[in-house]
This record gives C-alpha cells, sequence and structure tokens, in this order.
C-alpha cells in the first residue's frame, strides 16, 4: 500500500473567523475518520488548541525574522521530505513557494470589492498573489458556486477543471437545545465595512417603538477594521442602552445565544459561504439574510431575504414583520432546522479527501 503525504498548512486553525473554523473542522474531520494510506502533517506556529487523532503529525514552524522566511523553510521541508501534496486552506503565499502538487482553498474574492473595504495590506497582498495561486495550484476548493463563478469571470473559464466545490457546514455542537426563545435580535460576525452592521443600525433605530423596547439588539463578534463609522453611528444613535456589543464568544455562548433569540440577522454586502447563517439555523433561530453572493446557497428555503442590505427601510419592515407574528417566527424556525440538514463536516470531509487522493495519484 502506497503512504500519500500530505502536510497542511494549519497557521490560522486557532483563530476565530470563518476560515479558521473551516480549517479546524477539516483537521477534525481528518482526524475522526484518517484513511489507512494517509500520512498528515499539521504545520503551525503554535500547538493546536484541539485535540487530533496521535497519528496525525504535529509540526511547529520555526521562528523566523525576515520575510518569506517561513515560506523557504517551508518549500525546503516539502522537497526534503518528498511529500505527495500539500494543502493551503487559508494563504496564498505558501502556494508560490510550493514544489509539490498543491490544494488550495479561495473562500471569496471579497479583495475584489470597493464595497467590502478590506485592508490596504491585505487588498495589495491579495491582488498581487491571486493570479499566481490559481494559475500554479494543482487543485482548487471552494465553498460555493458563487466563489467559483467570481474566479471563472475573473480569471478565466480554463479554471473550471481545477474547482471543485466543498460546502461549509456547521460543527455538531451548533445544535436545537429547545431553549425559550427570548426578547432579543442577533448578529454574528466580524464587525467590518462588508459585514453591513450600519444598515442594521439604522434599520434598529426606526423599528416601532414597542418592539425596539421590548427587543434588545446583540452583536457578537470581535472588532475589526474601519470601524469608525460605526462607532460613530452608535454614538450618534444613543442606543447604548437598548444595544450589547458582545464582542468574541465562546461556542457554547454562541450556541445558547442562537438557541434563545427571537430573530437572527446577517445582512452582509458579500460572502463566500455566510457560515453564521448555517449556524444560526442548526439551532432552530429564524434567519434573515441578503439576496447577494452565495448567501442564498446557505440560507436556501430557510431564510428570509433582503433584496437590497442597505435599504434600513426594507431591513426594519423584514424584522419588525417577523418580531410581531410568532407564527412566523416558528415556521422560520422549522425552515431553518430543515435547511441546516442538508450540510455536515463530514460531507465536507469526504469530498475532501477524495479530491486530495485524485490530485496525489495524477
Amino acid at each position: 500500500m502506497k503512504i500519500m503525504k500530505i502536510a497542511i498548512d494549519g497557521r490560522e486553525a486557532n483563530g476565530s473567523d470563518g476560515k479558521a473554523r473551516y480549517i479546524r473542522e477539516i483537521i477534525k474531520g481528518l482526524s475522526r475518520c484518517l484513511p489507512d494510506d494517509f500520512q498528515i502533517t499539521i504545520l503551525a506556529k503554535s500547538p493546536l488548541e484541539f485535540e487530533i487523532n496521535s497519528k496525525i503529525e504535529f509540526c511547529q514552524l520555526p521562528k523566523t525574522r525576515y520575510p518569506f522566511s517561513t515560506n523557504i523553510w517551508l518549500r525546503k521541508k516539502l522537497k526534503r521530505e518528498k511529500y505527495d501534496l500539500f494543502f493551503a486552506p487559508t494563504g496564498f503565499l505558501p502556494v508560490i513557494f510550493s514544489p509539490v502538487k498543491t490544494v488550495v482553498a479561495i473562500h471569496d474574492l471579497a479583495v475584489y470589492r470597493e464595497d467590502t473595504q478590506p485592508k490596504l495590506k491585505t487588498k495589495l497582498i491579495e491582488k498581487m498573489l491571486l493570479p499566481w495561486t490559481v494559475k500554479k495550484s494543482t487543485a482548487i476548493i471552494v465553498p460555493s458556486k458563487s466563489t467559483k463563478n467570481d474566479i471563472l469571470c475573473r480569471f478565466g473559464q480554463y479554471l473550471a477543471q481545477k474547482i471543485n466545490l466543498t460546502q461549509y457546514a456547521m460543527g455538531d455542537e451548533f445544535i436545537n437545545l429547545k431553549l425559550k426563545r427570548e426578547k432579543f435580535i442577533l448578529s454574528v460576525s466580524t464587525l467590518e465595512p462588508r459585514k453591513n452592521f450600519i444598515t442594521l443600525l439604522r434599520a434598529y433605530q426606526i423599528l416601532p417603538e414597542d418592539l425596539k423596547n421590548q427587543h434588545r439588539l446583540k452583536i457578537a463578534g470581535n472588532l475589526g477594521w474601519n470601524n469608525h463609522e460605526f462607532e460613530e453611528e452608535l454614538r450618534k444613535a444613543n442606543l447604548h442602552n437598548q444595544i450589547d456589543l458582545l464582542g468574541r464568544v465562546e461556542d457554547n455562548k454562541l450556541i445558547e445565544l442562537y438557541n434563545q433569540t427571537a430573530l437572527f440577522v446577517y445582512p452582509s454586502l458579500f460572502e463566500g459561504f455566510g457560515l453564521p447563517i448555517l449556524e444560526a439555523m442548526s439551532c432552530g433561530a429564524p434567519v434573515i439574510t441578503s439576496a447577494n453572493s452565495s448567501l442564498p446557497e446557505a440560507g436556501g428555503d430557510g431564510a428570509l431575504y433582503l433584496k437590497n442590505p442597505r435599504d434600513k427601510e426594507e431591513l426594519a419592515q423584514k424584522i419588525a414583520m417577523v418580531l410581531a407574528d410568532t407564527k412566523l417566527q416558528e415556521k422560520l424556525s422549522d425552515a431553518s432546522l430543515k435547511q441546516a440538514k442538508k450540510f455536515s463536516w463530514d460531507k465536507t470531509v469526504t469530498e475532501t479527501i477524495a479530491l486530495f487522493r485524485r490530485v496525489a495519484e495524477r
């Protein structure tokens, strides 16, 4: 039996964003169903904050002082130890340096959109690296048809044979606890411009007074970048007594919030997938989200959609409609649970293993 040596870049596995959750769940899935002919090494700068299969090797990357030093070290390791495959799930630079067959995950092309307002450093680096990455990679993983279409439109239809759709899912811990729904509105994401929290804040301000007085707005997630407009809007609104900025919350608390909220609102301007929607749905939360990019792929028939996520009037109207109608809340909750059942990390990991095998055996 030929052993396939596979190296995985796990540098972001301990993070809190969607990309981090993706690679964390892939590693956990591989730990659960590690093929006998796979020899896997996880490369990271610090030990993983979760348990992995004892047969999976962990390799701590060296501390380096100079730009590209880590990637030069990585290139030498992959070549010296004759790996069959390298998987880059969260970064593009390692792909450029890889001397072996390489699978890269491209989660979205947000960097090319003006309305997402990415960090300048991120914008410059990704715009420079992405064309090389798609050309040099052996195979590309995307989480949605939307991201696949964006890649084909920007870089060329010839990439169709390289692209493989493996959708995200919610962790098994995100379940319907059948808790009593409480009177608050929840939104979960890193606070950055493309998540569109300003429109959510403005919509909340114009809700009917009785609904606004009865339902607090809770926002869970780390502060991202370019938050000055949101902070100024929050200051002017003078709604500190009705809005809770929770920061990053641990999964056990997040699951509780999803299970208790009367309504989950995710008015993002653009997503590669939209993982918080599925997490909320798997906990039975009624969901309002945007009808753009990949979000209808994640939400399916389980969500109520915004035609224009920048329209505060439309968002306020839909929020008020759901909060004022308990039967509609129950209907949306049932639809959420049904939609969430279509996704699982086990399916994603099985498809990823099959892709690794196809690529390594070419």
